[in-house]
């Protein structure tokens, strides 16, 4: 069998079966994103999960805006 390529490394198997409901860059390396009612923040670069955080209990994440405040 030929060897695939993954151009963001291994995946793992995480707690949370859900489907991701929401994805956002934070800059060029971090990634946010919604996992359900989980808020997660992953280094690209490194493909390490930095955060991990349960927001919205009994909801799902269904979109991620980034705003500078004033």
């Amino acid at each position: 069998m030929a060897e695939s390529f993954s151009p963001v490394g291994d995946l793992a198997k995480d707690a949370f079966a859900g489907i991701v409901t929401s994805l956002c860059f934070l800059n060029e390396t971090t990634l946010l994103a919604g996992h359900g009612p989980w808020l997660k923040v992953y280094d690209i670069s490194t493909n390490e999960l930095l955060f991990s955080k349960e927001v919205l209990p009994n909801n799902r994440i269904h979109r991620i805006v980034l705003r500078k405040w004033p």
